[in-house]
């Protein structure tokens, strides 16, 4: 079952939702292609399982490191995002000072 067919409107029982969530988390942690954005939902939809309670301790426990999975991959595509932006100032800095420096050259 897909994880964002599990967002829609539909009563989910929490055991079937933890297994979507775990299922998927698995499948994640070794591909590696989500999404910002995918993985936030994930995380988001972990944290809300955790918070209504009534899951066992082994799927507390589960949900809990698949969390920590999640926000590990939500840090590192921001931390790529921000690095992205930084090149992009550093070299739009050093084309806008360099035309500067060659007029006061010449």
């Amino acid at each position: 079952m897909n994880f964002l067919k599990l967002h829609s409107k539909t009563e989910i029982s929490k055991p079937e939702l933890y297994n979507s969530i775990t299922q998927n988390t698995e499948d994640i942690t070794v591909t590696n292609q989500l999404t910002f954005e995918e993985a936030y939902a994930k995380l988001e939809e972990a944290v809300k399982t955790l918070e209504a309670g009534g899951t066992t301790l082994e799927e507390a426990t589960a949900l809990f490191e698949d969390g920590m999975k999640l926000a590990r991959i939500c840090h590192q595509l921001l931390s790529t995002a921000e690095l992205k932006i930084t090149k992009l100032q550093r070299s739009l800095s050093d084309q806008i000072s360099t035309p500067n420096q060659d007029e006061s050259n010449g």
